[in-house]
């Protein structure tokens, strides 16, 4: 994400950059078994017989009183799932990198690859998937495929299902690139679900499991991600909705009408310090972000 924000502010008035978002199709429920089996023998020796006993034959899935195969993909809650897909799309993503070394950005989330670098390369990259992600059980989703620029040219190479995301940013693994306009759209509806959800905490109607509930689960640690890989000169007016978001929350658990700025600022010290531990995200956010970038800077 840091990589492509950089990319995008570096070349993003060159419309003959492109950025491509790849989407397979119910990529782990389909992912080829066999080749599974053999890049975990040349991988992973070790793993081998145990990979073998549990997906050399197929599994029995019971629908009422049908009995269904299930011959492809990796299980379900398997801890071993994410790394046997990855052995399976590994090959692929190293083609790409050999193929085209001039691209920008060629990376991979598991199924969620990132693609940016000249239009024609990335079109032929995504040729490439296209035609050899098959044999693999790895099938283009071509409607879920995005493709982006800050310039984009309103002409391209891709096929018309792939979708055309509006110039002004793009969702990246649940972060948004792009202007503060569309930064700001995006974290609005974040705090809209995030007010959703603690609507239904007030029906608890225990101010101690509300609380708890509160800060383990819906205060900072929600936007954490976001904090992280969004720069805080483009979240000025969500951090300041954010605050006062949890300024409100905390005030309904206590059962009082409203806080104090000192009782806020008492409240969101950390425990040993006396305070309850509600960080204030406009204190946080840039160490949150300066530590996301200097942890991946030598990626």
């Amino acid at each position: 994400m840091h990589a492509a924000r950089r990319l995008a502010k570096e070349f993003g008035n060159d419309p003959g950059k492109i950025m491509l978002k790849v989407d397979f199709s119910n990529a782990f429920n389909m992912v080829d078994r066999t080749e599974m089996i053999a890049q975990v023998y040349d991988n992973f020796r070790s793993l081998y017989r145990w990979v073998e006993y549990c997906y050399s034959h197929p599994a029995h899935l019971f629908f009422g009183s049908i009995t269904l195969q299930s011959m492809t993909g990796v299980q379900q809650g398997d801890p071993l799932g994410p790394l046997l897909f990855s052995l399976v799309l590994h090959p692929l993503a190293l083609r790409i990198v050999d193929e085209f070394p001039h691209l920008d950005l060629g990376v991979w989330y598991l199924d969620d690859g990132t693609i940016i670098g000249d239009v024609e390369d990335v079109f032929k990259v995504f040729q490439l998937i296209e035609s050899e992600g098959p044999a693999r059980g790895l099938v283009l989703n071509v409607k879920k495929n995005e493709v982006w620029w800050p310039t984009r040219a309103s002409a391209d190479p891709f096929p018309a299902e792939v979708d055309r995301v509006e110039n002004a940013g793009v969702k990246l693994l649940e972060a948004p690139i792009g202007s503060r306009e569309f930064t700001t759209e995006f974290v609005k509806k974040e705090l809209k679900a995030l007010d959703e959800v603690c609507k239904a905490l007030r029906e608890v109607n225990d101010a101690q499991v509300e609380f708890g509930l509160f800060r383990g689960c819906l205060s900072y640690n929600k936007i954490n991600h976001l904090l992280r890989t969004c720069p805080p000169e483009l979240l000025q007016d969500a951090l300041e909705r954010f605050d006062e978001h949890f300024q409100n929350m905390v005030a309904q658990i206590l059962r009082v009408p409203c806080l104090s700025e000192s009782q806020w600022e008492q409240a969101s010290l950390p425990v040993k310090f006396a305070g309850l531990g509600v960080n204030q995200t406009k204190v946080i956010a840039g160490s949150a972000y300066v530590g996301s970038c200097a942890l991946t800077s030598a990626i």
